[in-house]
């Protein structure tokens, strides 16, 4: 069982983990803070000449063009300023689970909130610098702050909105793109899954040992014979039928162990006992294709092909709550403790790539754990969310 120990050891490393829009910002500082201060410069400058012109388009003459330039950059990095505060009210507004109307509620009211902070800085900043202030406030800057803030609340409101309504655009894409990648990920690495099982079934010792099975029992029992034959052709096909497709329901699944197991009892002969214990409500669970046999596989090998007498495996599947359990237990010699260095084990490829897949299928929602038990042997359990099969995905 040093492999499986080392499958483990190697999938806490694997890479690839996603991560939110918000952390994807963090990670980018310096090039999003330009990006916010070269939109605030054209913003500042747009306007600012629109202003100039209104101001002065009539016959008296308005405010000289390097006032308004001064307010209208003040305006706009002051809304770049708080773009980081409007991100993370989004991402919290976002991570609510709230319905529609309680939702853009939040967004108003934050809105009307962030508008307030704008009109409070940027009149307290103005108004407190006489060569900033385009008109000196009659009644002082509290009450030039505070009416400031009542003839512009439409106006930040409405900036506000266009923020945050660009911050739910780019996490929406940014979302979809990461959602690609890690579909592109689960296939790729559902493939390659797939490819080891074909590769295990074509391997030379494994084709030799079946095919020895199969040339022994035809001296006494031809049809055991062709059983045998005719479990590993099935083993085949399915691999091939199946190439791509993420789950399937569990009984399915099941189908395809048999065929195994029954190959690997011809060969074993009474050197292995397989127990089945199956919840009949789990039958019609999706599980991941491809996920029992391997799990099979590694307790043979590792358990029941290393003991003279042989051993027995147990697999016990059942539905608890929302949850699928899928125990494999075996009376081996257990997890080996690894003593460091390499070993001639593999590179562990089987469990690694099967938590690896329910990692990238199922998140945090999914785990797999492997121990020794203390009556001896190891226990493995793969807990899975419990998801009805559709209508049309059973096969008869």
């Amino acid at each position: 069982m040093v492999r499986a120990a080392a499958d483990l050891r190697m999938v806490d490393n694997e890479p690839g983990q996603t991560i939110s829009f918000e952390g994807w910002l963090a990670g980018r500082r310096l090039r999003f803070g330009l990006f916010l201060g070269l939109v605030a410069t054209l913003l500042a400058v747009l306007f600012m000449t629109q202003d100039y012109r209104q101001l002065n388009s009539g016959l008296a003459v308005g405010p000289p063009l390097g006032k308004i330039a001064r307010q209208r950059f003040i305006i706009w990095y002051l809304w770049a300023l708080l773009t980081p505060a409007i991100i993370l009210i989004g991402h919290q507004i976002r991570a609510l689970h709230v319905g529609t109307p309680a939702r853009l509620s939040l967004w108003v009211m934050h809105g009307l909130g962030v508008g307030v902070v704008h009109s409070a800085v940027f009149g307290a900043v103005v108004e407190s610098i006489p060569w900033l202030a385009i008109t000196k406030p009659a009644g002082g800057i509290g009450i030039a702050i505070w009416e400031r803030a009542g003839a512009t609340y439409a106006a930040n409101l409405l900036v506000f909105a266009l923020i945050a309504l660009a911050y739910h655009a780019a996490a929406n894409a940014y979302e979809v793109r990461q959602s690609e990648r890690q579909a592109a990920q689960l296939e790729a690495r559902l493939a390659r899954s797939e490819l080891e099982v074909l590769k295990m079934q074509l391997q030379p010792h494994f084709m030799f040992n079946t095919l020895q099975t199969a040339s022994a029992l035809m001296e006494y029992n031809v049809g055991a014979a062709r059983r045998v034959l005719t479990s590993l052709g099935s083993l085949l096909r399915f691999s091939l039928d199946n190439l791509g497709t993420q789950e399937i329901p569990l009984r399915d699944e099941l189908a395809v162990l048999r065929q195994y197991v029954d190959i690997q009892r011809a060969r074993f002969r009474d050197r292995l006992q397989v127990i089945l214990n199956v919840d009949p409500n789990a039958e019609n669970l999706m599980v991941p294709s491809l996920l029992l046999q391997p799990l099979v596989e590694n307790a043979i090998r590792h358990g029941v092909e290393q003991l003279a007498r042989g051993g027995t495996i147990e697999i016990r599947i059942e539905r608890i709550g929302d949850l699928l359990s899928i125990a494999v237990v075996d009376d081996g010699p257990g997890l080996i403790p690894h003593s460091g260095g390499p070993t001639s084990v593999g590179n562990g490829v089987g469990l690694a790539n099967t938590r690896a897949r329910l990692r990238q299928m199922y998140g945090s929602a999914a785990k797999l754990e492997l121990a020794n038990r203390s009556s001896g042997g190891c226990w493995l359990e793969v807990v899975l969310p419990a998801r009805e099969a559709p209508t049309s995905a059973g096969r008869s």
